[in-house]
């Protein structure tokens, strides 16, 4: 192809290096995890696989509420940058404004970042981020939370049906190897030697509510087999967990039919929850 341009997912998709925050207003500091209530930028690493140089290609920028399944329209958009790129040739993009990171959800979020040309190398017609099958998008969906050892941590998260229609969603929890997470330690601010410390994630499940009952705590599952969504509507739910040792991850995936179409992270790492 002439040109084509490409930001690069991750492994699983949702976790991309190649999109990734910088705390504060300085567009030159190290990355790092957003903080609640303090100015971030996004930076996106945009490559040019084609064959044919590139001028004024577009990057947009999007950050999410933590969600699967996100849209356009559940989106927020912070800007839009241009970038000339030669033939296989790459450049890191950096977002014109910064935003104030809300308080809601203690700071967490999704961001995104999606790289074309109107005429030389347009986007899919479809509204929805199409992450896992359009190279020109790329998501990272990771919460990094403190957690205090033995208690329960709870996550609270958005559920999006991203079709007009209505669907029957399964929405899963799984305990995964931290040590996945190496692919992003130059763009993250975690410490790749954490990735290394003992730990494991015992998962209680999900819950409906943001103060669970002992007994709700009991009856909670680890897959929620039915959630039935009309057609761009969202839920919430909130998902606890135990960190047993120093840190543990949680993989969250949102399937239809087989077929995952959204999916987050949460890194818990030892520590007073909510510092």
């Amino acid at each position: 192809m002439p040109v084509e341009l490409t930001i690069h997912d991750g492994e699983p998709w949702y976790l991309s290096p190649d999109v990734w925050t910088i705390p504060g207003n300085d567009p030159d500091a190290p990355p790092g995890q957003p903080i609640a209530g303090r100015r971030a930028r996004l930076k996106a690493l945009v490559r040019n696989d084609g064959n044919e140089d590139v001028e004024d290609a577009l990057v947009r920028f999007y950050w999410a509420n933590p969600s699967l399944g996100v849209t356009r329209e559940t989106a927020n958009p912070l800007g839009t940058a241009r970038v000339t790129l030669e033939a296989h040739g790459q450049a890191e993009v950096l977002c014109p404004t910064s935003w104030s990171v809300q308080y809601l959800n203690e700071g967490h979020l999704c961001v995104l970042a999606e790289a074309f040309h109107p005429q030389l190398d347009q986007l899919p017609e479809d509204t929805n981020f199409s992450v896992p099958t359009d190279r020109h998008v790329a998501q990272r969906n990771l919460i990094v939370a403190k957690a205090r050892i033995e208690e329960p941590t709870l996550l609270g998260f958005e559920v999006h049906n991203p079709f007009p229609s209505e669907q029957e969603f399964t929405v899963t929890a799984e305990a995964k190897d931290p040590s996945i997470l190496y692919q992003l330690s130059e763009t993250s601010g975690i410490d790749p030697e954490l990735l290394q410390q003992g730990g494991r994630v015992e998962l209680i499940g999900f819950t409906g509510t943001g103060c669970p009952t002992p007994g709700e705590l009991e009856e909670a599952k680890h897959e929620l087999e039915r959630v039935e969504l009309g057609g761009h509507e969202i839920t919430g739910f909130n998902l606890a967990a135990r960190l047993e040792g120093s840190v543990g991850l949680v993989s969250i995936s949102q399937t239809l039919d087989g077929k995952q179409v959204g999916g987050m992270s949460l890194l818990l790492v030892q520590g007073q929850q909510g510092t």
